[in-house]
């Protein structure tokens, strides 16, 4: 498995000696040697190989990389080394040089930590939401960097790194990388656990130039949909069977409230940690613990501080209730009825739109046949869960999940209708499907900064 490379010392003594004669002293000759291989390989998640060393004579090793441990650090004669290394923090691994000594004669074996050809989570097509497996320590996962939402154009330009935004859980996510070579962003999911995650391209002065949701988990969208029941215009909508960011489906799992968004936006924010409505924590990159969104709200947005600042809860623009200047019936292909580069979904599937005729995509859960559940805070229509999410309020940010009873909304891309009289009115709404303990309210409006969670659709 090792190719052998040899350091081989000329050692040589001239011998004086005592006596008469004209002749020439004979040198002395003697050999030094020093062979280990070449190259040895470990996992990108760290572990030991030993590396045989022959040698006649003592010797000792080192190395300058931090994250590598020879032992013994010396020998004598033929021996061997066990090598061990830490898990790398790079996806894309990392090389370092072991340098062996006897004498004046040095040997060295290059030491490659990497992982096996990199898992593409944008194999299908490009989104600002890519899924991915938890439970492979040493998988590299990995998509395009030059490319918005679910856009095929490499627009964006001067990526220099990646990194963590925010992740619901300190470990969830274990190395985040840019890679110039290829263009990709790599990362690593070490641990068993599912949750959600934000990463971000930046340039050389770390500023976001677009960032992604990372959804850690098992969950696959395309096993089991949910086929609407046709409405009276003959249209049907396949759903997730979860909210966008939920780990779970089970009726009353905390897991199953999935994330928030504000109308339009392509970045979500936390939802609820516990069904009593306390902020679900989120860690940056270090593991460190983040502010909640309300802390950092801001009360003025635009579509390129939303990008610059994905994890910023813009509160409601002057006058429009809306969170950017300007509004833009669009952002979620409410005017063009198609998928956009601010949609959140994952590649197939999109934030579901009123039908031609502005029929709702959720009428079918007002039919009378949906069964509320007081014990688990949401409603079953069959085996259909549709939990009360909170939500997160459009003036401040704060999570909110009680008026009066456990409640939620689900966005839909089809903008909510303005007054008329709208310079005495410029109040501008997103629609929603809304939800409160025992009662439907069916589908309404509410202000575009309002932030509420999100059921995708198939395209």
């Amino acid at each position: 498995m090792n190719r052998f490379r040899a350091a081989v010392l000329r050692l040589s003594a001239i011998l004086l000696l005592s006596g008469c004669g004209d002749s020439d002293p004979e040198p002395d000759i003697r050999e030094t040697l020093l062979e280990v291989p070449a190259s040895v390989e470990i996992p990108l998640s760290g572990g030991r190989v030993v590396i045989p060393v022959r040698s006649d004579g003592a010797w000792e090793v080192a190395t300058e990389a931090s994250w590598l441990t020879p032992t013994p650090p010396k020998g004598y004669l033929d021996g061997e080394v066990t090598l061990a290394a830490e898990s790398s923090a790079d996806p894309w691994g990392r090389t370092a040089t072991l340098r062996f000594r006897t004498g004046d004669a040095v040997a060295e074996t290059s030491v490659v930590q990497r992982a096996d050809e990199p898992v593409r989570v944008d194999a299908r097509g490009h989104a600002n939401c890519y899924l991915a497996a938890p439970g492979f320590a040493g998988r590299v996962y990995a998509f395009d960097a030059a490319c918005k939402g679910n856009s095929d154009a490499k627009s964006i330009a001067n990526v220099a790194a990646a990194r963590i935004v925010w992740q619901d859980r300190t470990d969830l996510l274990g190395a985040v990388a840019y890679d110039a070579a290829t263009g990709l962003i790599g990362f690593t999911v070490p641990g068993s656990a599912a949750g959600n995650a934000v990463v971000a391209a930046v340039d050389a002065a770390g500023e976001v130039l677009w960032s992604w949701h990372l959804w850690i988990t098992d969950y696959d969208p395309e096993a089991a949909p949910f086929r609407s029941p046709a409405n009276e215009n003959g249209s049907e909508w396949s759903f997730m069977d979860r909210n966008l960011g939920a780990t779970d489906a089970r009726p009353g799992s905390t897991e199953a409230l999935g994330l928030l968004y504000q109308w339009g936006r392509k970045d979500p924010f936390p939802g609820a940690g516990n069904l009593a409505g306390d902020e679900r924590p989120v860690y940056d990159g270090e593991g460190e613990l983040l502010p909640t969104p309300d802390a950092v709200a801001d009360g003025f947005g635009t579509e390129e501080l939303s990008i610059r600042n994905p994890q910023v809860f813009y509160k409601i623009s002057y006058k429009t209730n809306d969170w950017r200047t300007p509004s833009d019936d669009d952002l979620w292909g409410g005017v063009s009825r198609r998928k956009t580069v601010w949609d959140p979904c994952p590649v197939g599937w999109r934030v579901p739109l009123c039908d031609a005729r502005g029929a709702s995509p959720y009428g079918f859960m007002t039919d009378g046949t949906a069964v509320w559940s007081s014990a688990l805070g949401g409603y079953y229509y069959g085996r259909w869960w549709l939990p009360c999410t909170g939500t997160r309020v459009y003036e401040s940010g704060a999570l909110s999940t009680d008026i009066g009873g456990p409640y939620g909304g689900l966005w839909i891309a089809t903008a909510g209708a303005a007054n008329p009289d709208a310079e005495q009115f410029p109040a501008l709404y997103g629609q929603y499907f809304f939800v409160i303990d025992g009662i439907f309210f069916g589908t309404n409006k509410d202000s575009r900064s309002q932030g509420m969670a999100v059921r995708c659709v198939k395209e």
